[in-house]
């Protein structure tokens, strides 16, 4: 029979799984060089009990002696072989870092309450230095106010005392009866009481025929449109200036039938008044003013000689003959009189 050549590897491959099996299987028990446990002899159970019951070595027998390892370490002393005292060291770092801790956090709580507390003191301080400096300023505003109050009230004291003041005089120096016209001419002195000049004076007059009951009514003396420019007046100086003022007939005879329904007088008025500056004042400020008031009259007294006094009071202004020396000039006293 020739064999086929295909099937040789397997051929191969069973004696080899054979020759393994019948090896395993031809040992008998304790061959192998190795005892069973049923073939173990009493003597060799004997010795292994009597190495059981013997004492174990010193390191594993004393579990109460720390090894080195194992020790702690005292307070101020590092034992860096130890692994105790390297947790002890740790505790301690530890538990110094928590007290660091809390003593770092109590101080910031500290610091930070302190600052609070200087915080609203600083701003109670700054409120009521607010409060005083208000104040503080408002008394000031207040002296300041005074002060200048006083000041001014000096600064007027003081032009008061050193200002011009003019004062006003006429007299009558003579009449003349026309057929036209009554003609008075009066001589006027302006002085000057005061300590510092008058400037840019000048002087109005007016004259008027008026009944003897309204001579006293008051008004301001009537301002003529273009008053007579005089000269400055220096401290006490005196300046005099003759004026003639007349009165028409038909002022005169309107004056005369008004005095015969009122059974009383007729008298001539006389308003002087006289503007100037000061030296203290401004280009644009108004100017002063000093004023006075005269009249004319038959030279007779009314109440000694009542009826005399309407007879001739009518006819006076009216006679062609009559002198200064029977007529009265006198200042109107119960007239007001302006000084500015």
């Amino acid at each position: 029979m020739v064999s086929d050549g295909r099937y040789q590897p397997v051929r191969t491959f069973i004696l080899i799984l054979s020759a393994c099996l019948l090896s395993a299987a031809g040992k008998p028990d304790g061959q192998d060089g190795k005892a069973l446990p049923h073939q173990i002899q009493p003597k060799a159970i004997d010795e292994k009990a009597e190495k059981a019951r013997e004492p174990l070595p010193s390191s594993t027998t004393n579990t109460n002696t720390p090894s080195r390892h194992d020790q702690p370490c005292p307070t101020g002393r590092d034992d860096r072989d130890s692994d105790l005292c390297a947790q002890w060291k740790a505790a301690d770092a530890a538990k110094s870092a928590a007290d660091a801790a809390w003593w770092i956090g109590g101080a910031g709580v500290l610091i930070g309450a302190l600052t609070l507390l200087t915080a609203i003191a600083a701003a109670a301080y700054a409120r009521g230095a607010a409060r005083h400096t208000k104040e503080g300023a408002t008394q000031a505003k207040r002296a300041s106010d005074a002060a200048e109050e006083a000041l001014t009230h000096s600064q007027n004291a003081s032009r008061t005392d050193l200002r011009a003041w003019v004062n006003i005089k006429a007299v009558l120096i003579d009449y003349k009866r026309t057929k036209d016209f009554a003609h008075f001419s009066i001589e006027v002195s302006l002085s000057n009481l005061g300590k510092t000049p008058a400037l840019d004076v000048e002087i109005s007059h007016q004259i008027h025929a008026r009944e003897s009951i309204v001579i006293n009514n008051g008004s301001l003396p009537e301002i003529v449109p273009f008053p007579h420019a005089m000269p400055p007046l220096m401290p006490n100086e005196e300046s005099r200036q003759t004026f003639g003022l007349r009165i028409t007939n038909q002022e005169i005879n309107r004056a005369i039938q008004t005095a015969a329904k009122s059974r009383c007088a007729v008298m001539a008025v006389i308003d002087l008044v006289v503007y100037y500056h000061l030296t203290f004042d401004e280009p644009d400020t108004s100017k002063r003013m000093t004023s006075i008031r005269y009249t004319i009259h038959p030279d007779i007294d009314p109440q000694q000689f009542p009826n005399a006094w309407r007879q001739i009071g009518l006819e006076w202004i009216d006679e062609q003959n009559r002198s200064v020396g029977q007529l009265t000039f006198a200042q109107d006293k119960s007239a007001p009189t302006y000084l500015t």
